[in-house]
């Protein structure tokens, strides 16, 4: 019995089931093999540095109050044995010795509330400022002038889901916070807030990570979960600067230091890893692919 002619409908039909299947998994294997590599390369890395003499700590003990997440921890710029900590749970804590003892210092009375940016006003370390959030749902804004014995709540913030705080170094009276909806500044150190002109800029929302230039106030990066923007005008227009970051990277961080820009960028929607994008240098390092790019002219 001869066999069974397949029809050239029926064969294309075949190639391009074969072809989606492969657009869906390639992907998702090129990632795999590449944590994987980074992975391996990072415990290299790691046993290296051990047997070194690397200025690092190779022993680490626990310390501070047991339970719960920390979710950001800050250092007073102007006492080094006091740390701030704030939790997942609308709580802060201290230490003023060096993180050998930690006392509760605040409690907003709000579960779930993400204490995610602490900030010790370099001027009077009396005077903090803190960014909160329960994800996609509004946290708020809070300043202390009394060392977080007392807090006032920004009326502005109040329905907002702060994920992101800066302050700027030129002029420090200026904060910037970045939400689920776009970016509010202050001129009056956290006292009163207005929101900046993001509307017409398309996908300036969600913006978790923020700089301001140590120059120049009106030079402003925004990092959101897709791209990274920067205006230069105080906030009236922006434009996407993205050299050597893909679509889609979630821009954790931006570092303004020395007239250079470096961004902490995340990508691969599968497995995700940290990636430093710099023109100088490409290394790998604790599991993650690094690639510490400066970028003067951002």
């Amino acid at each position: 019995m001869p066999p069974r002619q397949r029809s050239p409908a029926g064969h294309a039909s075949n190639v391009m089931r074969k072809m989606e299947i492969m657009k869906k998994f390639v992907p998702r294997l090129l990632c795999i093999g590449l944590l994987f590599t980074f992975t391996l390369a990072g415990r290299f890395d790691v046993a290296v540095g051990a047997s070194s003499n690397a200025p690092y700590s190779s022993q680490w003990r626990i310390s501070g109050p047991s339970g719960g997440d920390v979710r950001s921890l800050v250092v007073d710029p102007n006492d080094p044995d006091r740390f701030y900590f704030g939790t997942l749970d609308g709580q802060m804590y201290t230490s003023s010795d060096g993180a050998r003892t930690w006392h509760l210092l605040a409690n907003f009375n709000r579960p779930r509330l993400f204490v995610d940016h602490i900030i010790v006003d370099p001027r009077n370390s009396k005077v903090l400022y803190v960014a909160t959030h329960r994800h996609k749902e509004s946290g708020g804004f809070f300043k202390s002038s009394d060392g977080g014995l007392t807090w006032r709540e920004s009326p502005e913030l109040r329905n907002e889901a702060l994920h992101s705080l800066a302050q700027s170094e030129r002029d420090p009276n200026i904060l910037i916070t970045g939400t689920f909806n776009g970016i509010f500044r202050s001129t009056d150190s956290g006292e009163t807030w207005t929101p900046l002109s993001t509307a017409s800029t398309p996908g300036l929302v969600h913006v978790e990570s923020l700089a301001i230039d140590p120059h120049d106030t009106n030079i402003i990066y925004a990092g959101t979960w897709y791209l990274p923007y920067k205006t230069t005008d105080g906030g009236k227009t922006w434009r996407i600067i993205k050299n050597g970051i893909i679509d889609d990277s979630d821009i954790l961080r931006f570092r303004e230091s020395h007239h250079n820009l470096v961004a902490l960028a995340q990508f691969c929607s599968i497995l995700l890893f940290r990636v430093w994008f710099s023109r100088e240098q490409r290394k790998v390092s604790g599991g993650r692919a690094r690639a510490a790019i400066t970028i003067p002219g951002w």
